[in-house]
Formats: structure tokens, sequence, C-alpha cells
């Protein structure tokens, strides 16, 4: 059961790692938003898993402290996301 969640966790982050990002910042449709995460990971595996790696600890940080501390590692890490996103996905060619 653990290595079927973890498939699943893992799939699941793959698809929205940069995703979510893309969506806000560009018109683009969900199936290409999800297909460039997906490529993405592939392209850097070794980044990625240790970024899921740093988002799980310090989520568990954040909630180990009565939750509170959510407060500081959600905006800390929306703000890295898009960073990360800005800097692994290239802007789009504009005329």
């Amino acid at each position: 059961g653990t290595a079927v969640g973890a498939v699943f966790a893992t799939l699941l982050y793959a698809l929205t790692v940069v995703s979510l990002p893309m969506l806000l910042d560009r018109d683009v449709d969900f199936v290409t938003a999800m297909l460039t995460s997906l490529a993405l990971v592939r392209e850097n595996p070794v980044l990625m898993l240790g970024w899921g790696a740093l988002i799980g600890v310090l989520l568990f940080a954040g909630m180990a402290l009565w939750f509170l501390g959510l407060f500081v590692a959600g905006p800390v890490l929306g703000h890295a996301t898009w960073h990360a996103y800005r800097g692994l996905v290239p802007p789009p060619d504009r005329p």
C-alpha cells in the first residue's frame, strides 16, 4: 500500500510541479502545462527529487508546530515555486 501511494504521489508531483504556475502565467491548456511539467521532471530528476523532498520536509515541519508553521512555509514555498518555474521554463516567443 505504501509503494502504491508513493507512486501516485510521485505522479501527482510530476504533473503539477510547474503546471500550476504555468497556468497562471500563460494562456495554455492544462494538458500542455502537465506535459511541460512531466518533461521538466524527466530532464531534471535529481533536482526535482530534491525539491520534492524539501517541500515534504517544510510541510511536515509546519504541521509539527501545530500547523502554525504553515503560515511561514506556505508563502515561502509558493514564492520559491514561482521562481523555480521562471528559471526552468523558458519564456514564450513574443513577436
